[in-house]
């Protein structure tokens, strides 16, 4: 493949140095490819975290409307068995929430599971 005197021949080393740049040109897409694969797991991280937001999301205003109802029913309960109005109602809820340092929706459960309260009737 070589001449006589020990060097390598002009066609030899022009698939070499052919072979060299392919080896090259192949590791410069590799590292692209690299760089892309970078990129599209920080996307799909961020689509992920956004999906689980979304998730909480509509988690939250699902809790949020059943709790609606049934603040709704115990405002309903305590305006029949108090004679009071939908807002008189709803002040008693809220102060007794503020006094007893509990969610509004959970003194709604008591007066949806009890049918009564023992706070003020009126704000």
């Amino acid at each position: 493949m070589g001449s006589d005197d020990g060097e390598p021949n002009d066609d030899l080393v022009a698939r070499i140095v052919a072979l060299v740049e392919q080896l090259e040109d192949s590791q410069r897409l590799v590292d692209a490819l690299e760089a892309q694969v970078i990129v599209d797991r920080e996307l799909i991280a961020h689509l992920v975290a956004e999906g689980v937001v979304q998730r909480e999301k509509i988690k939250g205003l699902e809790i949020a409307l059943v709790s609606a109802r049934r603040i709704g029913a115990a405002v309903g309960i305590l305006m029949a068995l108090h004679k009071i109005s939908a807002d008189a109602a709803f002040e008693v809820l809220k102060t007794a929430s503020q006094t007893t340092n509990r969610k509004l929706r959970d003194i709604a459960d008591v007066v949806l599971a009890t049918g009564a309260t023992d706070w003020p009737t009126s704000p």
